[in-house]
């Protein structure tokens, strides 16, 4: 539980900072480039990101000689989830659907990099004390 809550709360800000600067672009001359369902976006990936943060809390705690299955796994559900949203809500018919793969995805990477980091930042120390 101590992983989860260490990366909960980077994970909020994180989502806060993001949505932030969302917010500004569609304040300023750049409004055209982010697509109306960014705030979904962000709540998906949000949500996503709590998910991947418990199951990576409970591998810790239960199966630690498993972890990296959990890390890697924790990628392939944010690939095959992000792709099976994305189709989901393509298939619902949106529009402009160019810019919404564009600004799904450019979140999706963002978050991808901002767990990845954070992953590696937290687990380093653990390496340290086997």
């Amino acid at each position: 539980m101590k992983l989860f809550i260490r990366l909960t709360p980077l994970h909020i800000v994180f989502t806060i900072v993001l949505a932030g600067i969302v917010y500004l672009l569609k304040l300023s001359d750049f409004e055209e480039y982010i697509h109306t369902a960014i705030w979904g976006t962000l709540i998906f990936y949000f949500v996503q990101g709590l998910v991947i943060n418990l199951s990576i809390d409970w591998a810790k705690k239960n199966s630690q000689d498993k972890l990296h299955l959990f890390l890697l796994g924790s990628v392939a559900f944010r690939l095959l989830t992000s792709i099976f949203a994305c189709i989901f809500v393509l298939l619902f018919g949106i529009g402009d659907q160019e810019m919404f793969i564009i600004n799904f995805f450019g979140v999706y990477l963002l978050y991808l990099v901002f767990e990845m980091t954070s992953l590696v930042a937290n687990l380093r120390p653990n390496l340290n004390s086997q």
